[in-house]
């Protein structure tokens, strides 16, 4: 009897003779609930990173990106989900997210005038920054693209223009179908579809930027055959760790968890030893010393 195949996006198994499992060109299984919810978000269906971002539980997200950039640079995954746009930015910015979105403003508000089109081309002169509209005035739902970039978060409309510092952007993800910004006293909606792909790029991009910065501090020492260092960073097993039993020192206990392959995080840092196996990483925020256990060992070691 032939096996049961797997989905290799959410990991299920068929079951039935009438359960839809596709084969993808590039040999990876994708069951039929994976593949709508990737068609939701408008990407190809394909085995990728934000393909599985889609389709896993929200606390797991995290922790793939992480994943994937122990898998891959830091470069080459700004060249890949983060290229420079078409248009102009201001110099040094780069561009994070851009949706299509609307806002419902005050008609009385909106200027006569035709709003600068071309992020690079703005001025402060040039912005509006029109609110949600009040209660009980005649309001307008005003479409435009909304542009999130390293410097500001900007709505581009035909007549108006909105600039908003990154901190004003409210990042709790309450709300699916929209993006908050709380500017003092003053609120901006802005409706858009796949409100959480948003954030997922937005986080992302964020944790690239950090491993960038952070690459030179996220090392592995070896101090001998059986013997290494680990300072803060995220190493995955067997890719960056041999797979086996480890006796643990601290250096600098400020923290050594580890993350199973169903996503729960573990503190290790207050063990003796402890068993690393492939599909878990170690997520190091100290310094700690782990010496590997020989194949024939002494009770005194």
């Amino acid at each position: 009897m032939p096996a049961n195949k797997v989905c290799d996006f959410c990991l299920s198994e068929s079951k039935g003779l009438f359960s839809r499992y596709e084969a993808l060109p590039d040999g990876h299984m994708i069951c039929r609930d994976c593949k709508q919810k990737i068609r939701r978000y408008n990407l190809p269906v394909e085995y990728d990173l934000f393909q599985l971002l889609v389709v896993s539980d929200p606390y797991m997200r995290e922790m793939i990106m992480g994943n994937y950039l122990e898998q891959h640079t830091a470069d080459e995954t700004i060249v890949k989900f983060f290229p420079q746009p078409p248009y102009q930015l201001h110099k040094g910015e780069h561009l994070i997210n851009e949706t299509d979105a609307s806002i419902k403003v005050s008609k009385a508000g909106i200027p006569y005038t035709v709003a600068v089109d071309v992020i690079g081309n703005i001025t402060g002169h040039m912005i509006n920054d029109i609110p949600d509209a009040p209660a009980g005035v005649e309001a307008e739902v005003v479409k435009g693209k909304l542009y999130e970039t390293d410097i500001a978060l900007y709505f581009i409309s035909e007549h108006f223009i909105n600039c908003h510092r990154l901190s004003d952007m409210v990042r709790t993800g309450d709300d699916p179908a929209a993006i908050h910004v709380l500017e003092k006293k003053l609120t901006f909606t802005y409706s858009t579809e796949n409100t959480d792909m948003f954030f997922m790029r937005d986080t992302l991009y964020h944790k690239i930027v950090a491993a960038q910065a952070n690459k030179k501090q996220n090392l592995i020492y070896i101090n001998s055959e059986n013997t290494m260092t680990l300072t803060p960073g995220i190493y995955s097993i067997p890719r960056n760790i041999r797979a086996g039993t480890y006796y643990i020192s601290a250096l600098n206990d400020l923290g050594l968890n580890l993350r199973d392959v169903n996503g729960h995080l573990h503190d290790i840092s207050n063990l003796e030893r402890v068993m690393l196996n492939e599909g878990t990483l170690l997520e190091c925020t100290g310094e700690y010393q782990l010496r590997i256990n020989p194949k024939k060992t002494t009770p005194e070691e």
